[in-house]
């Protein structure tokens, strides 16, 4: 009908996932007890994660300093999650982080600058660059606790991330 106000492709996907990710893994929802979210942005997905597996804990990366204060304000009062302020690669250091002119899609590789050039006209928002800290996931989850899911938002660098979980334990 076209009076009905439908959600985005997208949102409808992320939805979807989210309610069978059990399913996907092979387990009830009671055994999904540990999410790693690298790109985290708000962490919208973890009230909602958390509502169908009540017995997991996030441990959520992101390196953006904007981002990362309202994650972090989010989930300071709950004890199932765990944020920290870096970029996961493939090597650990610093480097240049570029947040584009949509909430949450920054990157640490370099932006198309003809493609969000006409972006950047219509909307008077740049592409704005700085400093960020990044490791790799083996460096940053030593525990020995099974990892159900490693939940990767990374525009762009999602094989430097998984390059840096050699050691991730496969099912």
């Amino acid at each position: 009908h076209p009076e009905m106000e439908l959600p985005p492709a997208y949102e409808v996907v992320q939805l979807e996932v989210e309610r069978r990710l059990h399913q996907y893994l092979h387990r009830t929802e009671g055994q999904v007890k540990r999410i790693v979210i690298v790109g985290a942005h708000e962490g919208s997905e973890i009230h909602r994660l958390r509502q169908s597996y009540p017995r997991c804990r996030f441990l959520c990366f992101e390196p953006s300093p904007q981002w990362f204060q309202l994650l972090e304000k989010s989930f300071r009062q709950t004890d199932y999650v765990e944020c920290r302020e870096l970029a996961l690669s493939d090597l650990q250091g610093r480097a240049t982080f570029h947040e584009l002119p949509l909430p949450g899609n920054g990157s640490l590789l370099p932006p198309d600058e003809l493609r969000w050039s006409n972006f950047t006209q219509a909307t008077e928002s740049a592409v704005t660059s700085f400093e960020v800290a990044f490791s790799t996931r083996d460096r940053e989850v030593t525990d020995t606790e099974r990892i159900d899911v490693l939940w990767v938002d990374g525009p762009g660098a999602k094989a430097r991330g998984l390059e840096g979980a050699a050691r991730a334990p496969r099912p």
